[in-house]
């Protein structure tokens, strides 16, 4: 408990520092993450703004709240999954909102569950019409 407490100090204390992770990590698995957070409230009917604020806010807790613990916040987490994740998830939010107009076909479903498994946790495959009555 002494050394996670020390480390949570120094990630308070200290500059976030640029970290080694691997590129797909960093610029392909954390957006994706930042997407998920933002589509996690854009999925249900949340603003932009909103979305956009929530997923900066996720992503802040997860650095500062989580792994603050264990490790040095990371330059390149604190920018790339939340403004990069906004970006993602708003494309991604638009995408499905435009498949789900008539109904998801087969293969639709199957992409809405990769590129915004938010919406299908919220929503199951309904329609965008149908959740609006």
């Amino acid at each position: 408990f002494t050394s996670i407490k020390n480390q949570y100090r120094k990630s308070f204390t200290e500059a976030p520092v640029i970290d080694y992770d691997l590129w797909f990590i960093n610029y392909i698995g954390h957006p994706y993450q930042g997407g998920f957070y933002y589509n996690t409230v854009r999925a249900q009917n949340a603003s932009i703004w909103q979305s956009s604020l929530f997923c900066i806010g996720q992503s802040l807790i997860w650095e500062y709240g989580w792994e603050a613990g264990m490790e040095q916040p990371s330059v390149q987490d604190l920018i790339t999954t939340p403004f990069l994740g906004i970006m993602v998830g708003e494309l991604s939010h638009v995408a499905t909102v435009k498949m789900s107009r008539n109904g998801f076909r087969w293969y639709e479903a199957v992409a809405v569950c990769l590129i915004n498994p938010s919406y299908a946790l919220n929503n199951g495959f309904k329609s965008r019409s149908s959740l609006k009555k």
